[in-house]
């Protein structure tokens, strides 16, 4: 099974979040948000990429490998759909650009870390949005598994929220010349 993260925005870790450093030659732009240039940027990357997936029959309702579709990551971090309504707009255009190019039975997710305050700024919960119920609200490092899953549920709507750790971190990339990190994947396994 293929759990895709299409971005826009895919890691901060890597440089530029995974953005094209093209979408700067013209000067600064508005990032993650449903402005424009950069929207119409969005459009035009997932219109060429998800239309694929359905034509190529690789989505999950299709017969396909790909059960879920990331539309942010770690959102919570950069915006704040609980307060900020451009915010909210942004992350339900996402949704919506998916969908019309998915169909309704592509299940789609947010990942944020499982901090409370960080799942409220960066996910469509149902309170939060007209969309709450059908964008699934995951997590990420999920450092004590129960606390995330608790977190996570109290997001999603009631039976809708199997455990997905997004991203369960077992260590830290070093950069180029320092020492490496510890590896915690056995510690991580027992939890």
């Amino acid at each position: 099974r293929v759990v895709l993260r299409p971005g826009p925005y895919v890691c901060g870790e890597f440089e530029f979040g995974g953005l094209p450093a093209w979408l700067l030659r013209d000067g600064p732009i508005e990032l993650r948000t449903d402005a424009e240039p950069y929207m119409g940027h969005v459009e035009r990357w997932w219109g060429e990429l998800l239309p694929r997936l359905r034509r190529e029959g690789l989505m999950l309702d299709d017969g396909g490998p790909v059960m879920l579709v990331q539309i942010e990551n770690e959102y919570g971090h950069f915006g704040d759909v609980s307060e900020v309504e451009a915010d909210r707009r942004y992350l339900e255009r996402l949704a919506d650009l998916a969908r019309r190019h998915l169909g309704d039975g592509a299940q789609l997710f947010t990942s944020d870390p499982d901090d409370l305050a960080k799942l409220t700024r960066g996910t469509l919960s149902p309170s939060a949005s007209r969309l709450g119920s059908e964008v699934l609200t995951t997590v990420d490092s999920c450092d004590v598994p129960e606390d995330a899953w608790a977190a996570q549920r109290s997001f999603n709507p009631p039976g809708r929220s199997p455990f997905f750790c997004s991203e369960l971190w077992v260590g830290w990339f070093a950069h180029w010349g320092e020492p490496a990190r510890p590896n915690l994947a056995a510690q991580r396994a027992r939890d």
